[in-house]
């Protein structure tokens, strides 16, 4: 077990130090952790547990301690409860202490008082997101057990980034205005070769191809950590430009027309446990009154609704915006028993994001599928 030393508190102690003659500091004792969780308000069925249920979406592991401090000396202890404090182990692994609490009792006998800290520690490696997609993937992926998967395609997609460098590419003593951006999940499927056009608001950096409109943008590498493009345009120096916002997709601008770029068609998958909850809407639509009084023409609107719910980290909240682009007929739902699929008849309203400020860099949405529409006349 380790045994912890309160180091200092920044700003209120200064360098003092709970180590001198008047601090008996005892071993820090580790309690059991607790968990912290969030759940659904509201009782779904999951795929490996049908029976309607609020479900767990995120949890944190909060790792709880206890230390006594016998002082000899008058020292406001209850403010770590107010501070910034970090904790330092004999192994000389750091962390901060949060939600500080701090009681006491006088020695009897004695100017002794002796102090009992309590605390936590957490942090983001300690979370646990149980409803996410890219946590229901691992879990497809380990136990071979199928999914729920909202799959859709993208033609053509655009997208952007902001304060772009670019540098030189010397390739076999021609050279080209190149720039990299960080590896992430919409551009992961660009391969090498792959061309598109790009958009600057550098009108500087516009200006060097007025002449010599570059057809397109090349990807010439990819690694675990960046996708490489370069300009089809050669130049000499100066190479080096700050781009501040940076468009990537498939038109051209009014200097030139589309030429030696191919169409691309991208598939993205989101994964949830949630089964879905049908329902039907119905929504009666006016007819025309006549100067008789009577109603003529009067219709009832049917759709057929599958709603369920998805849940996003950083690193795939992208997908909700270019679940937006797909159309309808390139969209399925398909339950985890393989044989079950919905196909949305429209777009419109499929997603909309959950305001949840309880959780922690995970992203909660409401999906409602419309799978069919049906119009019948009343009179008929």
């Amino acid at each position: 077990m380790d045994v912890f030393k309160i180091k200092y508190i920044p700003d209120i102690f200064g360098s003092f130090l709970f180590e001198d003659d008047l601090v008996l500091l005892q071993e820090v004792t580790e309690l059991p952790a607790k968990w912290e969780s969030q759940a659904t308000s509201q009782r779904f069925g999951i795929t490996y547990d049908n029976v309607r249920s609020t479900r767990l979406i995120q949890s944190i592991k909060r790792r709880y301690y206890s230390v006594k401090v016998i002082m000899a000396r008058n020292i406001d202890v209850q403010i770590l409860s107010l501070a910034y404090t970090t904790i330092t182990t004999t192994a000389g692994e750091n962390f901060v202490a949060r939600d500080i609490s701090v009681s006491y009792e006088k020695i009897e006998g004695t100017l002794n008082v002796v102090y009992t800290i309590q605390f936590y520690r957490y942090d983001d490696t300690e979370i646990v997101n149980h409803l996410s997609s890219d946590n229901v993937l691992a879990y497809n992926t380990e136990t071979s057990t199928e999914v729920n998967t909202l799959s859709f395609q993208v033609v053509n997609p655009a997208f952007a980034y902001s304060n772009v460098t670019t540098y030189d590419y010397n390739d076999s003593g021609t050279h080209w205005v190149a720039f990299k951006v960080a590896l992430d999940g919409i551009n992961a499927n660009v391969a090498i070769s792959d061309a598109f056009y790009v958009h600057t608001d550098n009108s500087t950096f516009d200006a060097l191809y007025t002449h010599n409109y570059p057809n397109k943008l090349i990807c010439y590498n990819k690694d675990s950590d960046y996708v490489y493009f370069y300009f089809d345009f050669d130049k000499s120096p100066p190479f080096i430009y700050t781009l501040n916002n940076v468009l990537i997709d498939f038109e051209p601008d009014w200097r030139g027309t589309r030429t030696g770029i191919t169409d691309l068609t991208w598939t993205f998958n989101i994964y949830t446990f949630i089964n879905p909850i049908i329902s039907q809407q119905l929504t009666p639509v006016e007819g025309i009154q006549l100067e008789d009084g009577l109603v003529e023409n009067q219709k009832i609107n049917t759709k057929n609704k599958a709603y369920f719910k998805i849940w996003l980290t950083l690193s795939e909240l992208w997908k909700i915006e270019f679940l937006q682009y797909a159309k309808a007929n390139v969209v399925t739902f398909t339950l985890s028993d393989g044989t079950t699929v919905y196909t949305p008849m429209q777009m419109g309203g499929i997603s909309s994001p959950v305001e949840n400020t309880n959780l922690i860099d995970l992203y909660e949405f409401d999906i409602n599928l419309m799978y069919s529409n049906k119009t019948v006349n009343v009179f008929r």
